[in-house]
């Protein structure tokens, strides 16, 4: 099964306030990921969507502090994903992302049967779910502190690919780069 998922569980720290519930174009950033994950259903690319967080109705973290590797572990737990299984994981931070961003991540992915990343940004991703993932994921967000999707990607072979769009990979963490990003500018944005 091809799932679908909206992080949106971080504390939002160095944001100073919630960012799934940042106003981008007139929707929330979450309404506007979850806007997006819709889409993908609709166009078959997925079969269903998640939130992840703690919002009503979301999948809550079970691993606390482990950034979104812990909000991609327990996602994976709570929907009983086996090999086979797809995840694709988009950051609720990330509201420039389109369906034509994300397509050749399910793609590639499908055609390889393999992870699949950008280069410029480890999120969004589109996990292959295989039993040495779920046993290594287990091990890796259990017993160490990494908070790393980079590791993560290092255990479920992921695969790097090119962006055509890498302006749709900005994220926002603080004040600053919100602004920047509503101003339309990419000269304080961070890649995941």
């Amino acid at each position: 099964m091809n799932w679908g998922v909206v992080l949106a569980g971080g504390r939002s720290e160095r944001m100073q306030q919630d960012k799934a519930a940042l106003m981008w174009q007139g929707r929330s950033l979450l309404d506007t990921q979850c806007n997006l994950m819709k889409t993908l259903v609709h166009q078959g690319l997925i079969d269903q969507y998640v939130t992840s967080g703690r919002q009503p109705g979301a999948l809550h973290d079970h691993f606390a502090d482990k950034g979104p590797v812990g909000g991609i572990l327990s996602v994976i737990q709570q929907l009983s994903l086996t090999t086979g299984d797809t995840l694709l994981v988009c950051a609720v931070d990330m509201p420039r992302l389109t369906g034509e961003t994300l397509s050749p991540l399910m793609t590639i992915s499908s055609q390889r049967q393999a992870s699949c990343y950008y280069h410029d940004s480890y999120l969004p991703v589109c996990l292959r779910i295989c039993d040495a993932l779920l046993s290594q994921v287990y091990s890796q967000t259990s017993k160490t502190p990494s908070r790393s999707v980079k590791s993560l990607l290092k255990l479920a072979n992921g695969v790097g690919i090119p962006c055509e769009r890498p302006e749709q990979l900005v994220n926002v963490n603080t004040p600053q780069q919100w602004q920047a990003l509503l101003c339309g500018s990419n000269s304080t944005a961070e890649a995941h």
